[in-house]
This record gives C-alpha cells, structure tokens and sequence, in this order.
C-alpha cells in the first residue's frame, strides 16, 4: 500500500475540518475563520514574496482590497442603479472577477506598450 505523503494529509485533514466548521459551531464562528483564511492567503503570498523571493511588494494588496470592496457593495445592495441585489453569491463572483479585470486592464497596458518583458524579478 502506498503511502500518503505527511503534507497531503495534513491538507485534507484541514479541507475536512473547514467543511465541518460551519455544521458544528456558530455560523459567527465560521465567518471568523473565513475572515481568518482569507488574511492567511493574503499573508501567505506576502511571505512568498519578500521571504522567497525577495521583493517587498504590496501590490497585491490592491487586488486584495478591492475584491473585499466588491463584495460589500454588491452584498450590502449599494450597486448603483440597482439597490434591490443583495446575493452574498453575486458578491462572491464580483470578489473575483472585479479584480481579475482590473490585473488584466493594467497588465495589458503593461505589456501591451513595451514597459516590462517576460518576467520581471528586480
């Protein structure tokens, strides 16, 4: 029988207690963990990037906050010209694709007017 590697198990270990979290405790509890996650992520990148790979760049904190402000407008109703969409799911897809589409408009002006190319690591 093969053996399962100690980090793919400790991931699934976790996968399976996020998936029980919300079922077991207080729906307060799991928004904090989710709230908790979400800056594990943001703390993870930045740990890759100044501790691996040496640059201090907080540019990714831009994307960062301006999905979080995605998905409170959009949660909270504050669209403009449509008051009446409150969709935690409709914030979540704006979370993600708010952000995913200001990278490309600044990537492609980027790379599209010669500034940077091929990857750029200092």
């Amino acid at each position: 029988m093969a053996r399962i590697p100690t980090a793919t198990l400790l991931a699934l270990v976790a996968l399976v207690l996020f998936l029980v979290l919300p079922v077991v405790t207080a729906s307060w509890v799991a928004a904090d963990f989710g709230i908790y996650f979400a800056y594990a992520v943001f703390a993870v990148s930045l740990g890759f990037l100044w501790g691996h790979a040496g640059m201090l760049s907080l540019g990714h904190a831009v994307y960062f906050g301006l999905g979080a402000y995605a998905m409170s407008v959009v949660t909270l109703g504050m669209v403009p010209g449509l008051p009446d969409l409150k969709s935690t799911w409709l914030g979540l897809v704006a979370a993600m694709a708010v952000p995913g589409l200001a990278a490309a408009v600044i990537g492609w002006f980027l790379f599209a007017s010669g500034a940077l190319r091929g990857a750029f690591l200092g």
